[in-house]
């Protein structure tokens, strides 16, 4: 079982994540429009690592 300091951490981790993983997809799209493929290649990568991010507190916090 988590300590509450623990599922703090994780609550406020997920939530950066959820909000970064947003800003970064609009940068993908950003980068899309304007030719940028590289840059909208690597903004989508980011916005994924981040979502793997969520997902990974989302599964520690609830699991216990």
């Amino acid at each position: 079982m988590l300590s509450t300091h623990r599922h703090i951490q994780l609550a406020m981790l997920m939530d950066r994540a959820s909000t970064e993983r947003v800003r970064y997809y609009c940068n993908a799209q950003k980068a899309s429009w304007i030719g940028a493929r590289e840059a909208a290649i690597h903004f989508t990568r980011t916005a994924f690592r981040w979502e793997q991010i969520r997902q990974h507190c989302c599964k520690r916090m609830f699991q216990s």
